[in-house]
């Protein structure tokens, strides 16, 4: 099902700000967002209001209940990281292969009017092993909810502008057991 209202709408609203259409995150603030063009919510003040119950109320439970999610640390998730990304024609058109920052990432459409951009997942190898395609796995207000440590791509936009709503769930007490799951140390959490 789609995402709350409220959270799609304040998602989308951070979206149109003037800086999530011409300021890139800071890379000496924060050198895990992958993507130059877009938003850190947290810094537009959505935390308090929006994110944080959005993560207590829905998001931490749900991954709680979905055991793959839950053993990597889903159940414990106490923390976030959430953005809007950007996909544009001639700037940012796709994002390679990688892993989060995160134990479970929710990616949200939040539209933008784009064609392609398909969401790939991939297994132990650089073969793709599923994929979403935006168009037929939901409109706008949909996403995708998996673990940070699975390999994941956007292929290119063809047309049009694709948003998203990035959150990246964290959790404290599995990083104190498992470490970062992009350097495995124990002593930096979040």
């Amino acid at each position: 099902s789609p995402l709350p209202p409220a959270a799609r709408h304040g998602a989308a609203a951070a979206a149109e700000t003037p800086a999530a259409k011409t300021t890139p995150p800071q890379p000496q603030r924060d050198h895990d967002c992958l993507c130059m063009i877009g938003a850190l919510l947290d810094e537009l003040g959505l935390s308090a209001g929006l994110l944080d119950p959005l993560l207590s109320d829905w998001l931490r439970p749900l991954c709680a209940a979905l055991p793959p999610l839950a053993a990597a640390g889903g159940a414990s998730i106490d923390h976030h990281k959430a953005f809007v990304v950007a996909y544009r024609l001639g700037e940012d058109e796709s994002l390679s292969m990688h892993v989060d920052n995160a134990e479970v990432t929710l990616n949200v459409n939040l539209g933008g009017g784009f064609e392609q951009g398909e969401l790939l997942f991939y297994g132990r190898t650089a073969h793709p092993l599923a994929h979403h395609d935006w168009h037929d796995g939901g409109g706008v207000g949909h996403g995708v909810l998996h673990l940070g440590a699975q390999a994941h791509a956007a292929l290119p936009i063809t047309s049009g502008e694709r948003l998203n709503l990035v959150i990246w769930m964290r959790s404290r007490a599995r990083r104190r057991e498992a470490g970062c799951p992009m350097c495995g140390q124990t002593d930096r959490l979040l």
